[in-house]
């Protein structure tokens, strides 16, 4: 994370898991994330399925 800038990089092919989902106000909403990685069976299976 870059102090200055308040910013971060995510590589283009990163895939992620929505954990928990709260609205915050109307139309805003707090999502928290997690990264899957290459050994998730779940995702794995998912993407045979639309192969």
């Amino acid at each position: 994370i870059m102090q200055v800038e308040k910013e971060f990089l995510l590589s283009m092919h990163i895939i992620f898991r929505i954990i928990d989902m709260d609205e915050i106000k109307n139309r805003l909403w707090k999502i928290k994330l997690v990264s899957t990685n290459d050994n998730d069976e779940e995702l794995k299976y998912l993407t045979d399925y639309l192969r």
